[in-house]
């Protein structure tokens, strides 16, 4: 039975207020096009040893033909395997195209900055794209413009990144620190330290950057499967890793840290059967979230329909 959505509301400590309230998420991350429930009012599931009650909702779909061509995706652009790149409006079509989608630029990129920041280009140019406008911010030979690309240079292209963010950050004794977790085009995911200091050259009248590499290491072997997108958050329970053969969620692995305040979770990945059983229908993943043992994913579908399936305990 498909049930049309038609009101949004935030209920506080109910079921159905947190149920409403992942829908809600669903409409700020895709857009406010009509959403169906695309599941049955009493549908159970399992997963793994687990049953849940399956929340399962669909909106329309968009329309972008480059879309079957994508590798890697941040926020609202992508990567194709050909190396051009993409951006989505999941609201409104482009006048140029009359898709949902349309190419940025003439030339080729291989990588993306965090969180969309900044693009770049087979000829290591790092290119943005504010307010509608697509322009190069950083030169090739620039190591000044931009932290995160002056270090993705000298340090993160020796492993072949293609997409990382910032774990954390710390500033002590007039040196910052930076941990990135990256991810590799070999499908590794690693986890590297940078220790990152400077000094003024009068004569030059500008920053002369002291980089050093402190650690690398692969944050999960995954079994030797290979990584093809993740999203990752230092604390909380969001975040996810998606293989070539299954797709991960964080788990604590102290659970007492949920309850308690003064504890700070642990954890590891583990593999999400439920979602894993559906990953021929799953295009790329936009998040997934873990909360008590209950689970929300949302993604687009090889069809560029969008989903927001929510496996929730407390009801059974």
């Amino acid at each position: 039975m498909k049930t049309e959505l038609k009101f949004f509301l935030i209920g506080v400590g109910s079921t159905i207020g947190a149920i409403i309230l992942l829908v809600g998420l669903f409409f700020i991350i895709f857009g406010g096009k009509k959403v169906y429930r695309d599941s049955d009012e009493n549908d159970i599931v399992t997963s793994g040893e687990n049953k849940y009650k399956l929340y399962d909702y669909k909106e329309e779909s968009i329309v972008c033909s480059a879309l079957v061509n994508a590798k890697y995706h941040v926020e609202n652009y992508f990567i194709t395997k050909d190396g051009d790149l993409y951006i989505i409006n999941s609201e409104k079509k482009y006048s140029d195209t009359d898709e949902n989608c349309k190419r940025l630029s003439d030339k080729k990129f291989k990588a993306f900055m965090p969180n969309g920041s900044g693009f770049v280009s087979d000829d290591n140019e790092l290119y943005s794209n504010y307010d509608n406008e697509f322009k190069l911010r950083c030169s090739a030979k620039d190591n000044n413009c931009l932290n995160e690309f002056r270090i993705y240079k000298k340090m993160l292209t020796n492993y072949n990144i293609v997409k990382f963010t910032i774990a954390e950050s710390n500033y002590k004794d007039n040196k910052y620190y930076y941990t990135y977790v990256a991810m590799g085009s070999d499908g590794i995911l690693h986890k590297i330290e940078v220790q990152s200091s400077y000094d003024y050259d009068y004569k030059k009248d500008e920053n002369v950057y002291n980089d050093k590499l402190i650690k690398e290491s692969v944050i999960d072997n995954f079994n030797g499967e290979k990584v093809l997108d993740f999203m990752y958050y230092s604390s909380g329970g969001s975040g996810y890793a998606v293989t070539d053969k299954g797709i991960y969620y964080r788990k604590a692995i102290n659970p007492e840290c949920v309850k308690y305040a003064d504890i700070i979770c642990e954890y590891e990945y583990a593999k999400e059967d439920y979602y894993t059983e559906r990953m021929n229908d799953i295009f790329y993943v936009n998040n997934l979230n873990s909360y008590d043992n209950n689970r929300s994913l949302t993604y687009m579908d090889k069809n560029g329909n969008k989903h927001s399936i929510t496996l929730y305990t407390n009801e059974i």
